[in-house]
């Protein structure tokens, strides 16, 4: 009887081996949703990865895991790495290793011990929807047997924390404040103004503009500078480095003799004008649609791009009703 268990047992042990030799040596998990927003506002959460926090489901799993960032957290070369309940969220570090702005993301995943694996999204818009994609693949052939039976598994291991995932990013991107933007032709200018020009990152902008606002009004105040009107921006470069400089208008010419805030003047001159309402954090999606809107007409912009701020977010505290006009020059 004994002999026939243990041969029982060795030719269970051969079957599992031989059907181990027939299953894929990868797993892939993907799920699916479609979100009713605008695929720049979808793709900023997922492009910026201390907005993850928001929508992830291992941060509902694991609220106390420690997170360590990366110097990038937003677009290519961004990273962070965790570490939080063993029987939840485990331990490992993730970098964004390729992006098509609005149309995928690609990251690296490496859990330690337990191996890596490569995690996308990809991003698809028609009527105003985005439909988004996650992905996950993984190597599963180490080790043998063992671990491509594992891999049989993965789908529903996975697959209900990515649809948690999904529908966080959908209720998020469907409740964020709504924006509008109505485009056409006009002109910019003409414009005496103090500037400081500056390079950084989208994370430090806000605070950058802040400094540098500070700057310009106490050098105005030192030299008896009046300024008219309300600031804007000319932006140089976009990228993982930002190329800027933040304006703000004065009366008349003015001779400057300082290292940090420089003097210009600015002709008038025609330009495609977007006139956007709504939150700062929406400006990408006015943006894509001036971007549209030239491709259409078959324009190209002649300057850098130029953000009026009409509303001063100091007297007016709901963003819904922040005015920025966005002006593309197309003069010669």
């Amino acid at each position: 009887m004994l002999k026939k268990i243990l041969y029982g047992f060795l030719a269970l042990i051969a079957l599992i081996v031989i059907i181990s030799l027939f299953l894929p040596g990868s797993a892939h998990v993907e799920r699916s949703t479609t979100i009713d927003a605008p695929v720049e506002r979808v793709f900023a959460y997922v492009n910026d990865l201390e907005k993850w926090d928001d929508w992830s489901p291992w941060s509902e799993k694991d609220p106390d895991m420690d997170v360590s960032w990366g110097e990038i957290t937003e677009g290519m070369g961004a990273s962070y790495c965790w570490e939080g309940d063993p029987d939840q969220v485990g331990k490992g570090c993730l970098e964004i290793t390729e992006v098509v702005e609005n149309e995928k993301i690609v990251n690296k995943l490496d859990f330690m011990e337990q191996g890596t694996a490569t995690g996308s999204y990809t991003f698809s818009e028609a009527d105003g929807k985005t439909t988004v994609t996650w992905g996950f693949d993984t190597d599963v052939s180490s080790p043998p047997v063992v671990g491509k039976f594992f891999g049989m598994m993965m789908d529903g291991f996975v697959g209900p924390d990515f649809e948690k995932g999904l529908a966080n990013l959908k209720a998020l991107a469907e409740a964020a404040p709504s924006y509008s933007i109505e485009i056409g032709e006009s002109n910019f200018g003409p414009y005496h103004y103090i500037y400081v020009r500056q390079v950084t990152t989208a994370e430090n902008l806000a605070q950058m503009m802040a400094e540098s606002a500070g700057a310009m009004t106490e050098f105005a105040a030192a030299n008896g500078i009046e300024s008219v009107g309300t600031p804007f921006s000319q932006y140089y470069s976009f990228g993982e480095e930002i190329d800027f400089a933040f304006c703000i208008p004065v009366a008349e010419e003015v001779t400057v003799d300082d290292e940090v805030v420089m003097y210009a003047f600015l002709e008038e001159g025609a330009c495609i004008k977007g006139v956007h309402l709504g939150s700062y954090d929406n400006l990408g999606g006015s943006y894509g649609e001036m971007d549209r809107y030239m491709s259409d007409n078959a324009m190209e912009s002649t300057g850098p791009p130029i953000e009026h701020y009409v509303t001063d977010p100091g007297e007016e505290p709901d963003p819904a009703n922040w005015i920025t006009h966005i002006y593309y020059p197309i003069g010669s």
